[in-house]
């Protein structure tokens, strides 16, 4: 069968191969009405990969065990959409609420986890790091641990490179914070060592299995579970409540919601600002993990 890019569609089978793919181990719906998005994500693969057809790489992929070529596949059905300081009002409440709350509450152990998830190219992560170490300055002998995840390598790997283009730089990055934190090259605008440090990039799967993780202060996972189902979300969440404090806070995309969800977490929205908590009436159990009280 000829190649996407010659205008010869595959068969629906081939479709719902991919689909049924990106669905297990992504956990990523792609609707029946969203054949287009799939020729689309499916001619990049085929670019990158050197395979001449569709057909061609459902063959290798049908006929191989998961492997390097699966996990390209699955990942570019990933939005890697991101800016610094992305919907800005969120950095705001960890500023000037949350953060210090944790800082005034956690006084004995001196320490707060924080997990970005879907992290994408890395600008979340170091805008709070940014953020945090300007916070540090004045908590001094503190540790936090920041831990940004990503299913993709290739975007881990310029997450940690953290080099970015000028227009990046200008996407949501105030100028003093660019001029303090960032030096330019050649290449591009590179965070400031002192910032990259403050961050751990681990490559993992929301929708497959976690590596062990600390009791986490706060998780952002944010604009990614807009893409998976009702049941999916549920077993995500399920599994944040078993590594969050107690008192831990929770935020999700500006466009999600998970109220309508029967899970763990309630909403809270103190003047506007939008996050969950676990909702203690429901008694979650944190098997073999003794949590320190505030």
């Amino acid at each position: 069968m000829q190649s996407v890019s010659n205008k010869a569609p595959p068969n629906q089978l081939a479709y719902d191969y991919i689909r049924s793919l990106v669905h297990q181990h992504a956990a990523i719906v792609i609707n029946k009405d969203q054949d287009y998005l799939i020729d689309s994500r499916v001619e990049q693969v085929l670019t990158s990969q050197g395979i001449s057809s569709f057909d061609e790489l459902v063959s290798l992929l049908d006929n191989n065990p998961f492997g390097q070529l699966h996990q390209c596949v699955v990942t570019a059905f990933t939005v890697k959409e991101t800016s610094f300081f992305r919907d800005s009002h969120v950095f705001d409440v960890l500023k000037r609420q949350i953060l210090p709350q944790l800082f005034q509450k956690k006084t004995a152990e001196k320490k707060i986890n924080i997990w970005c998830a879907a992290c994408s190219y890395g600008q979340e992560a170091y805008s709070l790091a940014m953020l945090i170490h300007e916070m540090l300055m004045k908590y001094h002998h503190w540790s936090v641990e920041l831990i940004a995840s990503d299913i993709s390598s290739q975007a881990l790997e310029k997450a940690q490179q953290g080099i970015y283009s000028n227009l990046e730089v200008q996407r949501g990055l105030k100028p003093w914070l660019q001029k303090k934190y960032f030096t330019q090259t050649p290449e591009g605008w590179h965070v400031h060592d002192e910032i990259r440090r403050m961050v751990t990039f681990k490559q993992i799967n929301i929708a497959d299995s976690w590596p062990t993780l600390s009791c986490m202060d706060i998780v952002l996972m944010r604009n990614l579970l807009i893409y998976f189902d009702a049941e999916a979300k549920k077993r995500v969440l399920n599994r944040i409540a078993k590594i969050i404090h107690p008192d831990g806070y929770l935020f999700v995309g500006a466009a999600e919601t998970i109220i309508d969800l029967d899970s763990p977490f309630q909403l809270i929205s103190p003047n506007n600002i939008v996050y969950y908590q676990l909702d203690k009436t429901k008694g979650v159990k944190k098997n073999n993990v003794t949590y320190s009280n505030y």
